[in-house]
């Protein structure tokens, strides 16, 4: 649901007089099987983004871990303000399941630019 459709989104060049035009691959002799071909890509890509989906679950632990790193960090050195900050796919939208955490500790005098 509200996936584009492999067949609809596969433009392919085909050269024209003055320039060049677009046609689906989905027209034509053979367009059913290229449907159905794209059909089944869709399932198959959909059931492995599902697969790989970083979930609430996985947010609920990612959330924990930097609490716990940042009380390990006013522990050990035995002053607050240190920041925990984290980088990577899961600070930049683009985790997926089983992504790692990249965190950058720093202390109070020297924030991250």
């Amino acid at each position: 649901p509200g996936w584009p459709s492999v067949a609809s989104a596969q433009m392919m060049p085909r050269p024209r007089r003055g320039g060049m035009s677009l046609h689906c691959p989905s027209e034509g002799p053979g367009a059913g099987a290229r449907s159905q071909v794209a059909s089944a890509l869709d399932l198959e890509l959909i059931a492995k983004l599902k697969e790989i989906k970083f979930t609430d679950a996985d947010s609920v632990v990612v959330d924990a871990c930097l609490r716990e790193m940042h009380l390990a960090a006013i522990l050990h050195s035995g002053e607050e303000g240190w920041g925990v900050f984290p980088f990577g796919s899961l600070a930049n939208g683009f985790a997926k399941a089983g992504s790692d955490l990249d965190v950058a500790l720093c202390p109070p005098d020297n924030p991250p630019d």
